[in-house]
């Protein structure tokens, strides 16, 4: 047997260094055994057990390849992992290291007799081709023929001077190089090139290349490409025995080959001769008579293949005690070996006749040829005819067997059996199966399914088994069901399991079913079906299409689990589900905040867990909101709390009791500072606050929390980390309870802050953090707390990736890898409008999300009336418009040509920008035909609307991304003698123009969205005007709530001014998208697709 060379290293590179090495240390331990090598074409498969940590053994199979110059392992295990693990590691270093990796292999436990009629059963038959011989050449080339040890053939090419005499000179070795080469040596023959071609095919592999030297080894001849040489060689004439001097080999005639016994005195011998006789029979792919008495090599006809036939060369000494059985078991399994009877023996013959057969149908596990090399469920037919069976395909009408030492002829009724076979097939839909055919042995009945993949096989077994089966018994025919067959059962039990968290607070999980007490950890089985799955989406909707789905457990042992119930895991599953998810053990490892992923299995009365009575009270409680405890407000918070305030601050109490963090989204101006400030005066007086609380804000409300601190929590000792000189407070940090900094301060002062392990981190404005590859967000993440919250308004502005990033802070793992939750959630929600998976996602973060809307918890609250407001652009601004629009669409769609749609975005948006700022005013461009454009209709609208409002007694708010807009309106409100406030990124006393607003100085404050969109109180405005639109609504929504929000008495109107079909009124469709998708994530009732893509930012360049 060839068989591929296996190395340490190339285990090593198969299996990883850590399997390698633990499976080595398990060979060491001499807890392999190899049960069974098989070669395969190229191959090799290793079947062996491995002792693990549990009673039963790991049963192992080990595929070994030799594909070019790489070796291929694959490595299949009954243990949790699966495949290519350590066992499989073991078993392919107990092959390397043991004798079986040799050419020579020696079997125990079976007489000789027994292996050989083992070997000799195993294997097929094929014919061979006939030799012809061609008239040879005038050349110096000389071909020696000889045999080895084991009577192969063999080649030596040598090159020698004919002498004078007539006999040939001394032989030197010819470089078969050279004789391939283009330019051969003299003498050279073409067919001397042909044969050195093949030749040099033959040798390659076997010595690395051939080198011609003079201690160069002969060339076996043993394979195809070997005999396909030897005829040649035979035609030239020149082949020799041995030696130059020998006698000269030519090809003979074909000749037959006889089987016969010879007896030994104590037994028999089997004795495989050509007629007439010859000195050797070459073994090779093809059968070849070698008689050096007439010089000749010819072919052998016989029906046998050369290996059975080298097989029967190798033939023991037969006892007679022996023969008697073993003869009768030649003939019946081998009838075409014509094997006559040795002297002295006789069988009894009898005949069978006017029998009805009764079928007889063996359900059994074997390979198919052609199929499958694994085991498979099969159903072999015979016929029973009185206790003879008959299973062939052939149709014979007398059939002869041995049988118990005689000789039967069955008289076959193939009527009968004919009708039989069309009940499996046609009523039962068993297919037959392809057989390997062999002219030594007629092939069985075998039947089967023949669906392509394996699950779909042993779905039609199932059905086979509950309703073809019992079909077959009220016929009448024998079943006879192997303990090896197929096995499927019916879960009788779920259970779930958690260990003890480990030091790191990791959990392990396990999840399945129980048989007849046994419990199977069905997880490793799962994460296979997600491996072989197009997509989770795929593998949900084949759950969902069947009401029972059959799993496997290996060793052809299945179980049928109703499809609802496997969905409500695999659901679970999919989103923990990671390239390699499981332990060794076949366990998935969780951290606390994962673990909160199982609430819906934690919940299930009919799964049995066995400890995660911590975590399911964990589950109960925050799925059940209203089932809270009820906290009192802290003696220190100087204010009365709302009744959804102190509702607030009871869940904030709770998340803390559990060690978890959360998202505190409510609307602007619903007072998410006081609330926090409560919960920490709550931490403060129950000894709780053991070090100071870090609170992290936009630099535009640092002043406004240290206001807030004071004035409702003086009893927290405030630090506020601000300016260049904040050296000296860093310093001070553990004096307090209470320190405010700011995003970009922070990231700055990364290095303090990590020494701290704070017992509370809060981000205000958490939406800062939404981009979670920013350094800011990657500097956060790195800090470590014992709580963590987010307060914002807006936890999600563009798309779900921001919401991801906010969670990834106060709950790290809660959602899983980004990738992941791209895959899951981001990518079906927003791409594909996959409602399922919005609820999913909804479901996953109410508990940990606590939003309320104004209008929801404030019943004082006044009306707020939103007004959009159309201006047409006229004139030569409407003409600029058209014209800038036409020529941006040309040379975007050109860019996008060029660079592609994704590479092409920064020009698109610079084309988007300047058509919003001729929406806005021409002056806003820098181009010439702009600057002559000097009326610009939208400010024409806005300076006649604030007249009249001012005149009613309102108090204004205006709004623009634009700062040289709101310079240009500025401008306009001095020639109208009009006072104001004004708030840009360059205010450098932003108190005072807040203060002048609301104290009444003055009816109108100019602000920029960037710069005064949050964190400003601004309640003395009754109107809100947005000059222009920004992309996301939260952005203007924020901006509005500076006046509509606790504090405001009046009805608040909010005006949006909008140029008339213009890209203005595109942003304003985008804006509902955006919306949606938001809403989405906080209610059921919103379904499609909501994400805004570079499509759609191109599309707005399109005229109406």
């Amino acid at each position: 047997m060839s068989l591929p060379s296996l190395s340490a290293a190339g285990i090593i590179q198969n299996f990883g260094s850590v399997y390698a090495q633990r499976g080595a240390a398990y060979q060491e331990e001499k807890r392999v055994e190899i049960t069974s090598l098989l070669e395969r074409s190229g191959g090799l498969v290793i079947s062996a057990q491995v002792r693990g940590n549990r009673h039963k053994p790991y049963r192992v199979r080990l595929t070994v390849l030799a594909e070019s110059e790489d070796l291929w392992l694959q490595g299949d295990c009954s243990c949790p992992v699966g495949s290519d693990c350590k066992h499989c590691a073991a078993v392919a270093y107990e092959y390397l290291r043991s004798d079986l990796s040799r050419p020579t292999q020696k079997s125990v436990g079976r007489s000789p007799v027994e292996r050989w009629l083992e070997t000799l059963l195993q294997l097929d038959a094929s014919t061979g081709n006939e030799v012809k011989t061609v008239a040879g050449g005038p050349s110096n080339l000389l071909y020696l023929l000889s045999l080895d040890a084991d009577k192969l053939a063999q080649v030596r090419v040598v090159r020698s001077q004919l002498l004078r005499n007539g006999s040939w000179g001394k032989p030197r070795s010819q470089d078969l190089l050279s004789l391939t080469s283009s330019s051969p040596p003299e003498g050279v023959l073409p067919e001397d090139q042909e044969i050195a071609r093949l030749l040099r095919a033959e040798s390659f592999g076997r010595f690395g290349s051939y080198q011609g030297s003079s201690s160069q080894p002969p060339i076996p001849l043993n394979s195809n490409l070997g005999f396909l040489a030897l005829e040649k060689i035979l035609a030239t004439g020149r082949c020799h025995w041995e030696e130059p001097q020998g006698k000269i080999i030519l090809a003979g005639e074909p000749r037959a080959l006889e089987v016969s016994w010879e007896s030994t005195g104590r037994g028999e011998r089997m004795r495989v001769v050509s007629t007439p006789p010859s000195t050797e029979i070459l073994l090779s792919p093809r059968l070849f008579y070698f008689d050096l008495e007439r010089g000749e090599v010819g072919l052998l006809q016989s029906e046998l293949e050369p290996r059975l036939l080298a097989h029967l060369l190798k033939a023991p000494e037969i006892p007679r005690v022996t023969l008697e059985s073993l003869v009768p078991r030649l003939h019946e399994r081998l009838p075409k070996l014509q094997l006559p009877l040795p002297k002295g023996l006789e069988i009894q013959q009898r005949e069978i006749q006017g029998v009805q057969p009764v079928p007889h149908l063996r359900l059994t596990l074997a390979a198919t040829p052609g199929l499958e090399e694994e085991p498979q469920p099969i159903a072999l037919l015979e016929f029973d005819y009185a206790g003879a069976r008959i299973s062939t395909s052939v149709q014979r009408e007398v059939q002869t067997l041995y049988q118990a030492g005689s000789r039967l002829r069955v008289y076959r009724d193939l009527a009968l059996e004919q009708a039989a076979i069309e009940f499996l097939t046609q009523d039962l839909k068993l297919k037959p199966l392809p057989w390997k055919e062999s002219r030594a042995a007629e092939p069985p009945l075998r039947f089967g399914f023949l669906a392509s993949s394996l699950m779909e096989r042993i779905m039609d077994w199932d059905l086979f088994l509950r309703e073809g089966l019992p079909r077959l018994k009220e016929a009448g025919w024998q079943i006879q069901r192997e303990e090896q067959f197929l096995r499927i059962d019916e879960a009788e039990e779920w259970f779930g399991e958690l260990g003890q968290p480990s030091e790191n607070g990791w959990f392990e999980l396990s999840l399945g079913i129980e048989i007849q007490g046994e419990q199977i950890n069905l997880l490793p089985i799962l994460v296979s079906l997600l491996r072989q799955a197009e997509s989770p989406q795929q593998l949900r909707e084949a759950m969902l299409a069947q009401s029972s789905v059959l799993l496997p457990l290996g060793e052809a042992r299945w179980v049928r689990v109703p499809g609802e119930r496997l969905l409500t895991i695999l659901e679970t599953l999919i989103e923990l589900y990671d390239k390699e998810p499981l332990n060794e053990e076949g366990k998935l490892e969780l951290s606390e905040s994962e673990s909160l992923q199982l609430h819906q299995l934690l919940n299930d009365p009919d799964l049995n867990w066995q400890g995660a009575n911590y975590l399911q009270e964990l589950s109960r409680s925050i799925q059940a909101f209203e089932g809270i405890q009820s906290v009192a407000p802290p003696a220190g918070l100087q204010t009365e709390l709302r009744a959804y305030q102190q509702e607030g601050l009871n869940w904030l109490q709770f998340l803390r009791s559990f060690g978890l963090g959360g998202v505190l989204a409510d609307d602007m101006g619903l007072g998410k500072t006081i609330q926090a400030l409560a919960h920490l005066l709550l931490e403060k007086d129950a000894g709780r606050l053991t070090g100071p609380a870090l609170v992290v804000v936009p630099a535009s409300l640092l002043f406004n929390w240290q206001r807030e601190a004071a004035r409702f929590a003086p009893d927290l000792r405030s630090l506020v980390l601000h300016g260049t000189q904040r050296g000296a407070d860093l310093a001070r940090i553990a004096e307090h309870d209470l320190v405010i900094t700011t995003y970009a301060l922070v990231r700055q002062d990364l290095a303090v802050h990590k020494r701290f392990n704070y017992p509370l981190i809060l981000l205000d404005e958490a939406q800062n953090i939404k981009n979670p590859s920013s350094k800011t967000a990657q500097a956060l993440f790195q800090l470590q707390a014992q709580q963590r919250l987010a307060l914002t308004g807006t936890p999600m502005e563009n798309h779900l990736a921001e919401l991801w990033s906010i969670y990834r802070f106060v709950m790290p793992g809660f959602l899983g890898p980004l990738d992941r939750f791209n895959r899951l959630f981001r990518t079906p929600i927003e791409k594909l409008g996959d409602a399922p998976r919005r609820l999913q996602l909804q479901d996953r973060i109410r508990p940990f999300l606590l939003r309320r809307t104004k209008q929801a918890v404030l019943d004082d609250l006044p009306e707020k009336t939103e007004i959009i407001r159309y201006i047409a652009l006229e004139g030569k601004q409407r003409d600029l418009y058209e014209t800038l629009r036409v020529a941006m669409d040309a040379r975007v769609r050109e860019e996008v040509q060029k660079l592609g749609l994704q590479r092409s975005q920064i020009a698109i948006l610079d084309a988007l920008l300047k058509l919003r700022q001729l929406c806005c005013d021409p002056r806003l461009l820098a181009m010439h035909e702009a600057q002559t454009v000097q009326k610009s209709a939208k400010l024409l609208a806005l300076m006649e609307m604030i007249p009249e409002i001012l005149e009613e007694g309102g108090r204004i708010l205006i709004f623009s991304q634009f700062v040289s807009m709101l310079r240009l309106i500025e401008a306009e409100l001095e020639k109208l003698g009009i006072e104001y406030a004004l708030l840009t990124g360059e205010t450098r006393n932003r108190e005072r123009e807040v203060d002048r607003f609301q104290a009444g100085e003055v009816p109108i404050f100019l602000i920029s969205l960037k710069a005064g969109g949050v964190g400003l109180n601004l309640t003395a405005a009754d109107t809100v005007i947005h000059y222009d639109p920004w992309w996301n609504p939260a952005v203007e929504n924020q901006a509005t709530d500076r006046a509509w929000r606790i504090g405001q008495e009046k009805q608040v109107f909010v005006y949006k001014l909008i140029a008339e079909k213009t890209v203005e009124e595109k942003i304003l469709a985008l804006q509902a998208r955006k919306q949606a998708l938001v809403a989405g994530i906080y209610s059921e009732t919103v379904e499609g697709q909501h994400s805004v893509s570079a499509e759609d930012m191109l599309a707005l360049l399109q005229a109406d």
